[in-house]
């Protein structure tokens, strides 16, 4: 959504695009936040939790720089479409490693599954 939103072409449309970019922003934080505390011991959860901030917000200075002199050499649309991209490589490298992890390849692990309803037992 990130880098859509840095392709379209005039103001409105790149008014229009942040409402689901914004949406899609704020269900990811949520849901990375809530996963995380849920999956962990409740003694280890502070430090987890500590860990799990420190990658989320601590890129913030590594990042921030480079997106800066990006967007002044090439534009802010090309900010947007280049956070947008390596966030979606991101995403697939982290899918990849997943199914490798789990002896599966990639494309049927990140498949959707599909559940059949239980049948019902006649006797």
């Amino acid at each position: 959504m990130e880098a859509v939103t840095g392709l379209m072409p005039d103001y409105l449309s790149f008014v229009a695009a942040l409402v689901p970019t914004g949406l899609a922003l704020l269900t990811f934080s949520t849901a990375a936040n809530a996963v995380t505390q849920l999956s962990t011991e409740p003694e280890m959860r502070g430090r987890v939790m500590g860990l799990y901030l420190l990658v989320f917000l601590g890129g913030t200075p590594l990042g921030a720089p480079l997106i800066g002199w990006l967007a002044e050499q090439f534009g802010p649309r090309m900010g947007l479409v280049a956070g947008g991209l390596v966030s979606a490589a991101a995403a697939v490298a982290v899918g990849v490693m997943l199914a490798r992890s789990r002896g599966e390849k990639a494309r049927r692990y990140l498949r959707p599954r599909t559940y059949l309803p239980a049948r019902a037992e006649t006797s």
